[in-house]
């Protein structure tokens, strides 16, 4: 079993993690939805649901704007994920030895114990094999994907980056960056009008 599950005092149901396995879900992938809030999940594996609401907010402030134009100093970029390339040449060692070992089982059947559709059997998984060790012999390589460098964010503001158990950046919360984008085009919007009234007056006379 890939996890165990622990309920703990507090109400908290645990999954633990056995080496060398993944949490997956194809229900929860399946469902899908345009009205719900975003689900995070922390360096201790602790999943969240975010929250926008006034009720959880303290303290709040309007961004400064020199805080505000911080965010065009960011590093667009695009680039390919070590995490993919190494998902993918995983899934085809797993696949080849599954083809593999389907092979072998039928392979090493009793003459005794094979039935009518014995060689059908063997002939599919064969293909089997054969396909799965086609694809598993192609180069890996992973899809290009756009975004921003953690540790470059972390240098510029520091409260987009999520950090990893050792206090280090591990990821960028690309959903608040569009906090600091509608800033800079309300800016943006604001010298547009203020360039639009001028020319308005300028054109009156």
């Amino acid at each position: 079993m890939a996890f165990a599950s622990r309920v703990a005092g507090s109400g908290y149901t645990f999954l633990e993690h056995l080496p060398g396995t993944a949490l997956a879900s194809a229900a929860v992938y399946s469902r899908t939805t345009a009205d719900a809030a975003n689900v995070s999940v922390n360096s201790s594996g602790y999943l969240g649901r975010s929250t926008s609401s006034i009720k959880y907010k303290t303290e709040v402030r309007d961004l400064d704007e020199r805080e505000i134009e911080k965010v065009l100093q960011l590093r667009p970029i695009d680039y390919r994920s070590v995490i993919d390339e190494q998902s993918e040449a995983e899934s085809k060692t797993l696949r080849l030895s599954r083809a593999q070992k389907k092979l072998d089982d039928l392979n090493a059947m009793p003459l005794n114990e094979r039935k009518a559709d014995y060689q059908a059997e063997l002939t599919k998984a064969q293909a089997q094999w054969a396909e799965e060790k086609k694809w598993s012999d192609k180069p890996v390589r992973s899809l290009r994907h756009t975004g921003l460098i953690a540790e470059e964010v972390a240098q510029v503001l520091p409260q987009l980056v999520t950090l990893d158990e050792d206090d280090q950046p591990e990821a960028v919360q690309y959903e608040r960056v569009t906090v600091y984008l509608v800033g800079i085009v309300k800016k943006q919007q604001k010298q547009i009008d203020d360039l639009v009234r001028r020319i308005e007056k300028l054109e009156k006379k």
